[in-house]
């Protein structure tokens, strides 16, 4: 990408939901073989497929331009309609592999611990500046840092006995 190219939507996307610049910096995250860096992989994947069907739509809203122009100076066009339906199946595509890729950085940031989701850090860490500027720590505070680090609570498993009807007793049948 040249720097007169702006971004593509997959481009942008990304960067909007996780907070890089380009797609392929999540893949120096986390090493590759873990879940996160499938997951990264993945993300970068969906995010060049989504700016190379954006390209695609811009080049043929540019070859429909161009035969408008045509038509304008008089020259029938045969192409046209052809490019209106591209440019229909490509923006399409388009829609759904964003979506697919939206969806794909919302379960990437769910799954990524926070250490590991550098906006996170930062507000974090703007957080704990502002906390070491405030007053000094009182037991209520303190217990309420705990509380706020604490790992959530599991539920408790459901038993199978608890959720379904005991079966009812089928009278023997004789033979």
């Amino acid at each position: 990408m040249s720097p007169s190219t702006p971004p593509g939507l997959g481009t942008r996307l990304v960067a909007d939901a996780l907070g890089v610049d380009r797609p392929a910096d999540l893949l120096a995250r986390h090493n590759f073989l873990s879940p996160h860096g499938q997951m990264a992989a993945l993300i970068v994947d969906a995010a060049w497929k989504v700016d190379d069907l954006d390209h695609k739509i811009v080049q043929a809203s540019r070859s429909a331009y161009r035969e408008l122009q045509a038509i304008e100076r008089g020259v029938g066009s045969t192409v046209l309609g052809t490019i209106g339906a591209d440019i229909t199946v490509l923006a399409e595509r388009r829609g759904q592999s964003a979506d697919h890729l939206k969806a794909l950085t919302g379960a990437y940031r769910r799954s990524v611990p926070q250490a590991e989701d550098p906006p996170a850090t930062e507000q974090r860490r703007s957080a704990s500046r502002a906390q070491a500027t405030s007053t000094p720590d009182s037991p209520t505070r303190a217990a309420a840092l705990r509380t706020a680090a604490a790992p959530p609570v599991p539920a408790a498993p459901i038993s199978p006995a608890a959720t379904s009807p005991a079966p009812a007793e089928r009278p023997a049948r004789s033979r």
